[in-house]
């Protein structure tokens, strides 16, 4: 073969690798990005799931309260706030304690500031007296009744001097033993009314 036809047979031998390679590259780079594609579409689609996952517990839970009559919720929420005062009594322990157990988020939160200011400023913001006794020196073995009003709080009358008004929330909660599952209604304090009117509020607005 002549000298000057193998050069040209040469380059262009060359020139057919070369434009494979960038067609492998290509391909590649296109692959990559598809891949990076699904991977957005399958994380966007799981956290549709989970939050759908939320919402439809959440929907769930409503419909098994729904399912209880209002007779079987309020008396969940009398035992409650009884057993909150039957520990007071047993520990000699008050709100500080107590609430901790029995409150929700929300109401945790909102003491966890007072109890912040005192800490770091040693200043008072609350209301300066034990909570569920309305008492600086609590007497844990006073008399106290406790009643359902129309609302649905449980009011907690002490003694003769003051009378508080409990909110609470209710959820219901499930549990497994073996093959067998057990459904509880669990209720939290969410608010306290006082005679200044809602603690957690008051909290909120004097402790920040």
């Amino acid at each position: 073969m002549p000298k000057d036809k193998a050069v040209i047979t040469s380059i262009a031998v060359v020139g057919a690798i070369g434009l494979m390679g960038i067609a492998s590259l290509s391909w590649a780079t296109a692959a990559h990005n598809n891949s990076n594609s699904n991977n957005d579409n399958s994380n966007n689609g799981s956290n549709a799931r989970n939050s759908n996952a939320d919402t439809s517990n959440n929907e769930a839970n409503d419909a098994l309260i729904r399912k209880l009559s209002q007779d079987e919720v309020n008396t969940q929420k009398l035992a409650t706030v009884q057993k909150m005062y039957e520990l007071s009594r047993q520990l000699e322990t008050g709100s500080a304690t107590l609430l901790s157990q029995f409150a929700n988020d929300e109401l945790k939160d909102a003491l966890a500031l007072e109890q912040q200011v005192m800490e770091q400023e040693g200043l008072m913001c609350g209301i300066g007296a034990d909570i569920i006794w309305q008492s600086q020196d609590p007497d844990y073995h006073e008399p106290v009744t406790f009643t359902l009003n129309d609302e649905g709080e449980v009011v907690v009358a002490l003694s003769d001097r003051d009378e508080l008004r409990y909110q609470l929330s209710c959820q219901v909660l499930s549990s497994s033993a073996g093959e067998q599952s057990e459904q509880d209604l669990h209720c939290q304090i969410k608010d306290i009314i006082d005679f200044a009117g809602s603690v957690k509020q008051s909290l909120i607005e004097n402790c920040q």
